[in-house]
């Protein structure tokens, strides 16, 4: 399925492909996850993250990760996404504010996709409140998680190595708030509502889940350049369905049209009910 017009021409003629831009609005790499958290020990090398990814491929059959996704997210593509997130991260603002207003007063700030670490970092610098609240963020790419580093040094959050569906070390009712933002088209439909189960799992009463997602349906389709992975479009109606079965409470839902893009983006807040 095609989703919209990736191609656009430019004053010279010369093809512009949008799905690089695609991929790079996702800012907390989603792929299927496993069981396998590494603790962070320092830099990770490229040895470790193939070897991560080969334990992916080799522990489930899964056509929207493996190698092919992880190596997307290398050097290249890590320091321009993160280029592009000092100003992306601007369009979450509104939703963090309001997702910071009502969070459990105990329990840490979980981002399943960090990526550059934007989010995390905006929400030490300017909720005061929540700067001794633990913040743990996990990426998939070893390349991201050094540029999360970049912007959360030292002690400022806890980064690892991992994969957003598998919260198996992550303890029951844990979290005062879990985010994942642009990576759920790394995950079929099956895989999302897992995750978003797994994710209400850890969740506090009175703990927030805070999503952001591109809004469609099927395939994306890459044509001739494709990345070597698949990537799967899901309805913000679909996505709000698995966080109501799982329990949550919807607080907000808004969509925003990416007119670069030309498509939909949408943003949802659910809370977990206080027992």
């Amino acid at each position: 399925m095609r989703t919209s017009k990736w191609r656009s021409e430019t004053a010279d003629g010369v093809e512009n492909e949008r799905h690089i831009m695609l991929l790079w609005r996702t800012p907390f790499l989603a792929s299927t996850h496993f069981s396998l958290l590494v603790a962070q020990t320092g830099p990770f090398s490229t040895i470790s993250q193939r070897s991560y990814s080969m334990e992916l491929n080799n522990s489930r059959d899964s056509v929207t990760q493996g190698d092919d996704l992880v190596n997307f997210y290398g050097n290249d593509t890590a320091s321009a996404y993160a280029d592009m997130m000092d100003e992306e991260v601007k369009k979450t603002v509104p939703d963090l504010k309001l997702l910071l207003t009502s969070l459990p007063e105990e329990g840490l700030i979980l981002d399943t996709c960090v990526g550059s670490g934007h989010m995390l970092r905006w929400i030490h610098e300017n909720h005061g409140s929540q700067k001794t609240r633990q913040l743990k963020g996990i990426d998939i790419s070893s390349e991201m998680l050094e540029q999360a580093r970049v912007r959360l040094p030292g002690s400022m959050a806890n980064l690892v190595l991992g994969n957003m569906l598998d919260m198996s070390s992550q303890a029951d009712e844990s979290c005062a708030a879990v985010m994942n933002t642009f990576a759920l088209h790394h995950a079929t439909a099956k895989e999302c509502k897992t995750a978003i189960q797994e994710w209400t799992r850890i969740l506090k009463p009175g703990g927030c889940l805070y999503v952001g997602a591109w809004e469609g349906k099927g395939d994306i389709d890459y044509g001739d350049h494709s990345p070597g992975f698949k990537a799967v479009l899901h309805q913000q109606t679909d996505i709000i369905d698995w966080m109501t079965d799982s329990g949550l409470t919807i607080v907000q839902s808004r969509t925003h049209m990416e007119e670069e893009m030309g498509m939909n983006s949408f943003y949802v807040i659910a809370k977990k009910p206080t027992k």
